[in-house]
Order: C-alpha cells, then structure tokens, then sequence
C-alpha cells in the first residue's frame, strides 16, 4: 500500500468516545497512514506491492480496520478499491 500523502487529518462532527477516551466534537486528529500501512506488526514484507494481502480467498477484504485506502473512506464501499479488486 503506498501513500499519496502519509498522514490523515480527522475531525468528529459530534462528541464521540474512543477507546474509552471522549473526543470532543471538533477535535483534530492525525492519523499517520504510513506507519499504518507500514507496520511490519500487521504485515509481513509491507514495503512489497501485495493487494492480495487485503482479501481471503472469496475475494473478501479482511483487516479492513488496519486500511485506509483512497482518501480514507469505508474501504467496502470505496468505488476505487472495488475497481482496483477487478483489475
């Protein structure tokens, strides 16, 4: 997974709690998508372009919850990751 930019601001649109902690609405996140998508923890050989590593073997995305491709939307519905999925 490469990364246009490495980094994703976020803000909450209202109160929220996560993980416990309450994030104000209107709080600015960072999310540092490069150490996500580069985690040797999460994936083995991460910097080798693997896009089979997303799916099992019915074609169904797995850890979607350690992804944020194509802008960083619900990669399920993401039109982009479908259409990569077919190529």
């Amino acid at each position: 997974m490469a990364n246009v930019v490495p980094i994703d601001i976020r803000s909450p649109t209202q109160e929220t709690t996560l993980g416990g902690f309450l994030i104000p609405k209107g709080t600015v996140g960072i999310i540092n998508l490069y150490a996500m998508h580069m985690s040797e923890k999460d994936w083995e050989e991460p910097e080798k372009f693997r896009p089979d590593r997303f799916l099992d073997n019915q074609g169904n995305v797995v850890n979607a919850n350690k992804i944020l491709p194509f802008g960083s939307g619900n990669v399920e519905y993401s039109y982009n990751f479908q259409l990569a999925i077919l190529q």
